[in-house]
């Protein structure tokens, strides 16, 4: 199980086609063809193999429910089902206050603080100041790597795309043959045959191999993944919501410069947090412009509730709506439809009008049966 586990792990780095082969190799030397559990997982190897969706862009995400099974078991360390409801509702927000001061240390360390460049790059640099931290270590591996284990062995160029033959040398990967790398100078647009960056949204070694060789220093803008930079996340204190504009690709620009701005008022109360007397001057400063913009936008009428919510989802409101109710819809477990739960006090109702129930063999008007009636039990004991 061992040896299938490291091939799974090595999967992303490799075609389908070459899975195939590993698989059948180790089929084949552990005498595994005719076992029916590997045969069935092999048949559906396109739903769990990354090697079958590596063209599918981020697919490199995909799980299972292990995420919702790791919060799971993050709340059942703090609730329990003995819990009164005051009592879990304490403990829940015990567990979330804490997920949100793990977050915002994380924020605050990507943000203001600075890791150790190991390599001297500008690349690196670049990619420590845009990148969250735990992203950035990904991208300084693989900026390692391509150093380390990396080598070109043949470069072929026609009509301005440049293609490098890379051999890896990391013995992971290394008796999976050579990877092909694509650059185009004039946009410089890169491509591996790992497909790494359409897997998990990061370059791959490979790639930074041939930046390197190609005179590349800056970090490609059009290979930063936005959902892993720093500012992904808007700053809740700040109070406002980039859903207020329209969302199409023209205010691309106007984002990144409110970003920018939250960043810069955010960077300077964390730096001047311990000067007061510097921290007061800054203070004075953001309340004048704070009421040069009040009174230029006294007038301005602000975004209604039901106007936002529409901004939100991208819909206009409507004149008339009708909703018409669901034919034939029932949940799971509900019963026959048309057919309500009938307490027991309505139970005992229903069956007070009924009457008692006459038993024909002794004639009396009693709740008991054949096997119960005591005029049977009398004829019997004299027979």
């Amino acid at each position: 199980m061992s040896v299938v586990k490291g091939l799974f792990s090595s999967s992303e780095r490799i075609s389908a086609s070459e899975f195939d082969i590993e698989w059948q190799s180790i089929m084949d030397e552990y005498d595994l063809n005719s076992n029916n559990w590997f045969n069935e997982m092999f048949a559906i190897r396109d739903k769990w193999i990354p090697a079958y969706f590596q063209d599918c862009y981020l697919s490199g995400l995909m799980r299972t429910t292990s995420r919702s099974e790791g919060e799971n078991y993050f709340y059942g360390l703090m609730t329990n089902a003995d819990l009164h409801l005051i009592e879990y509702v304490s403990h829940f927000e015990t567990a979330m206050e804490a997920q949100r001061f793990f977050q915002r240390k994380n924020n605050h360390d990507s943000r203001y603080t600075n890791p150790k460049i190991i390599t001297k790059l500008l690349i690196e640099e670049e990619a420590a100041q845009t990148f969250t931290r735990t992203v950035f270590f990904e991208v300084q591996t693989e900026i390692m790597a391509s150093m380390l284990t990396c080598y070109s062995i043949k470069v072929v160029e026609y009509d301005g795309i440049t293609k490098f033959s890379i051999k890896d040398t990391n013995k992971d990967v290394k008796h999976f043959g050579d990877f092909e790398v694509s650059f185009m100078k004039s946009d410089c647009t890169v491509s591996c045959s790992c497909l790494r960056f359409e897997l998990t949204g990061c370059l791959c070694r490979h790639c930074f191999y041939v930046l390197r060789m190609s005179g590349v220093e800056h970090f490609p803008k059009k290979y930063v993944s936005r959902r892993w930079t720093k500012d992904v996340v808007p700053r809740s204190a700040s109070g406002y919501n980039t859903c207020q504009f329209p969302t199409n690709d023209a205010n691309e620009d106007f984002k990144a410069m409110i970003r920018d701005i939250y960043f810069s008022v955010d960077y300077c109360v964390d730096r001047l947090v311990s000067n007061m007397e510097k921290l007061k001057l800054y203070r004075q400063k953001v309340k004048e412009l704070t009421k040069d913009v009040e009174e230029e936008t006294r007038n301005a009428r602000p975004m209604t509730n039901t106007a936002f919510i529409g901004s939100v989802l991208g819909v206009e409101k409507r004149d008339k709506v009708t909703v018409k109710i669901p034919e034939g819809i029932r949940n799971k477990g509900s019963g026959p439809i048309k057919k309500r739960m009938i307490g027991q006090k309505e139970t005992a109702i229903v069956n007070a009008k009924k009457g008692s129930r006459k038993y024909g063999r002794c004639g009396k008007y009693v709740d008991h049966n054949a096997r119960t009636c005591q005029q049977k039990a009398i004829v019997s004991t004299f027979k």
